[in-house]
């Protein structure tokens, strides 16, 4: 059964009734696409922790709501909320008895996110990765922002003609020459409408509950400004061993592992957060402003911003409940070699020189290669 839920697309997010009731209210949110849990009010905390463990796993459900319709019932779907890492609760008071109420409510209630795709030709991978966002990512209030710095391999077409679907959540920005990683990223960040704005190789595919898990662990853990998920690659401890073989079993690997390590973040700050995949509050982006355009084409950026963070009081975190793949250095692969080794050299000047602090490099966790 796993399996093949997990081989559907996901894009609304569940609903969890701690009710016995609202049954007008069940069948509205199934007529408009939603999946619907219920549960009996009457079931203790434990009991109701080991139903929902049950049913949920069969069903691979990561981005939910809970739904309760009595104020007492408030600490059982709170723990449901903070056990589970699920999107967000609801106590269903009089008039939301509509869709439209439905969803005005969860907007008010969640926050927004605003994801930011970069991208420079790789076409293939630019497809892979935005299906993966729009088909994977079930949380109810996020608009993503795909910004393309001078592609000429058909990326630009491709986003030109996914614009024109006007899908409302979808913005695309064509860039008139390569900016570069930081400059790029900046025109999507300065564009950016949510409380929390997530960064997106465009050498990525997300898996369920990805964008739930990384605000929730800065929602819930005072002091995290910025958070960043597991990968199968990547150069620092957010890199984890990956059994999956091809992009079949991607998402297979991902419900497994995320659901094992569900609220869980590795135990260790990390000294920076490699930035393929990070989420970032919108207070971090107000007092550290948006990333530093002096490095270019690209390396450093995440060293030079994960810096100004922690300098300003902030902590950072990776979360072991949301897996995103990564093919690593995509873009990098267009460009010389050599040239590479270059800007590494310069950008590491630049980033001692600001800081004056000594640059400890990456490392994997424990047992990680």
């Amino acid at each position: 059964m796993i399996r093949n839920e997990l081989e559907k697309p996901y894009e609304k997010f569940d609903v969890l009734f701690i009710s016995s009731a609202a049954a007008d209210l069940e069948e509205v949110l199934i007529n408009n696409g939603h999946r619907v849990f219920r549960f009996d009010p009457a079931l203790s905390v434990a009991k109701l922790q080991r139903a929902v463990e049950k049913k949920l796993y069969r069903h691979a459900v990561r981005d939910a709501v809970v739904l309760f319709d009595h104020p007492g019932l408030y600490e059982k779907a709170a723990f449901l909320w903070q056990k589970f890492g699920f999107t967000f609760i609801i106590e269903r008071p009089r008039g939301i008895d509509s869709y439209e109420n439905i969803i005005k409510v969860c907007l008010e209630t969640t926050p927004k996110v605003s994801v930011v795709v970069l991208t420079y030709n790789n076409l293939a991978l630019n497809k892979a990765c935005i299906d993966s966002i729009l088909g994977n990512t079930a949380y109810p209030n996020y608009e993503l922002l795909i910004v393309d710095n001078d592609s000429s391999d058909g990326t630009k077409e491709y986003l030109k003609a996914l614009s024109e679907q006007n899908i409302t959540n979808v913005r695309v920005f064509l860039n008139a020459k390569n900016l570069g990683f930081a400059a790029g990223n900046n025109v999507g960040m300065k564009k950016a409408e949510g409380d929390y704005v997530i960064l997106l190789n465009n050498d990525t595919i997300v898996t369920r509950g990805w964008m739930t898990s990384l605000v929730k662990h800065i929602e819930m853990r005072k002091g995290i400004g910025l958070s960043g998920p597991v990968t199968n690659s990547i150069g620092n401890e957010a890199k984890i061993k990956a059994s999956y073989k091809n992009a079949a079993g991607i998402h297979r690997f991902a419900y497994r592992y995320t659901w094992a390590h569900m609220g869980e973040i590795y135990p260790e700050e990390p000294n920076v957060l490699a930035f393929f995949a990070v989420c970032i509050s919108r207070e971090v982006i107000e007092k550290c402003g948006f990333l530093d355009e002096v490095y270019g084409l690209g390396m450093f950026e995440d060293d030079d911003y994960c810096q100004a963070a922690k300098q300003a009081g902030f902590h950072l975190c990776i979360a072991e409940d949301a897996f995103v793949h990564h093919e690593q250095e995509a873009s990098f692969n267009l460009i010389d070699r050599a040239e590479m080794v270059d800007l590494h050299i310069k950008n590491k000047e630049i980033f001692l020189n600001k800081w004056g602090v000594e640059w400890k490099g990456h490392r994997h966790r424990p047992g990680i290669a």
